[in-house]
């Protein structure tokens, strides 16, 4: 077997396994995308409870990080829309200013 062969399979399953992680949890509107798109790393901290998720929202952006809030949120809203039943609206157009702001 060739080492490019053994190269270029290394490479398809590293694809695989990253693409497999770039799922986006939000709709198409302002502000959740948009800071989605915006930020290096967005993260739905979670844990489910017999009738409810208890949540936060943690970001990175350059140097900076934010941790949110915790909310408790039914099943319902949480598998409905993650990112903004665990983020306030006015929280992410706040954060995403913060990261769309060019860096000083």
């Amino acid at each position: 077997m060739s080492s490019k062969f053994v190269y270029f399979v290394a490479m398809l399953l590293t694809t695989f396994s990253i693409s497999a992680q770039e799922k986006v949890y939000t709709d198409k509107g302002y502000p959740y995308k948009n800071l989605v798109e915006k930020s290096k790393e967005v993260k739905i901290i979670y844990r489910e409870s017999n009738e409810s998720i208890t949540c936060r929202v943690d970001i990175a952006h350059a140097q900076t990080s934010f941790e949110g809030v915790t909310y408790n949120v039914s099943k319902r809203q949480f598998k409905r829309a993650p990112l903004a039943s665990c983020l306030e609206r006015q929280d992410a157009k706040t954060l995403l200013e913060k990261v769309t702001l060019p860096a000083r």
